[in-house]
């Protein structure tokens, strides 16, 4: 699975999002979550089992046997 992050555009644009540099909290101990897959606006309906790991105000990393 390749991830791209895009932080703007160039040329004649010249538009891009300001700089976050978000502060990411590691977590002393791992919070289990339970969760499924988005296709769409719909489930897949399968619940799988994760923890989060880290924590951030925008976002979190989970930790999961599961590959996305």
């Amino acid at each position: 699975m390749t991830i791209c992050e895009i932080h703007g555009i160039g040329g004649k644009y010249n538009l891009f999002l300001p700089q976050d540099d978000e502060i990411i909290v590691s977590l002393n101990q791992e919070l289990p979550v339970k969760y499924t897959i988005l296709q769409g606006k719909h489930t897949v309906g399968t619940v799988f089992i994760g923890a989060l790991i880290n924590l951030s105000e925008k976002g979190a990393q989970l930790e999961s046997p599961h590959s996305l």
